[in-house]
């Protein structure tokens, strides 16, 4: 693995780490007052599916699960979600980390 790869890999390992990591260390007073008992997965927007899906597979070893789409948004959901009436179909794709939470992509 180059040297480069392997920096992207360790940077990329410590965010999405921090990431799960604060999830999971809430206040627990918090989680109890609202009843969560913990996280299932984040969403993120991602401009280019195919390289998304690259990096989490490739790069950190995330698997991936499933493929929805792409799925066409009506005209008054767009607006009633305050998107830009020029957005086309959304693709949603899930990548699994081992047995921890997961990620779900998203193209527009």
């Amino acid at each position: 693995m180059s040297n480069l790869k392997k920096q992207i890999k360790a940077n990329a390992t410590a965010v999405a780490s921090a990431l799960l990591l604060s999830t999971a260390v809430s206040n627990t007073s918090a989680q109890e007052k609202t009843g969560i008992l913990g996280v299932d997965h984040v969403g993120i927007n991602v401009p280019d599916m195919k390289q998304a899906v690259n990096f989490f597979t490739d790069v950190l070893g995330f698997s991936a699960v499933t493929t929805l789409g792409p799925i066409p948004l009506d005209n008054a959901w767009k607006k009633s979600n305050h998107m830009n009436a020029q957005t086309g179909p959304v693709t949603i794709k899930m990548v699994k980390a081992g047995t921890g939470a997961n990620i779900e992509l998203f193209e527009y």
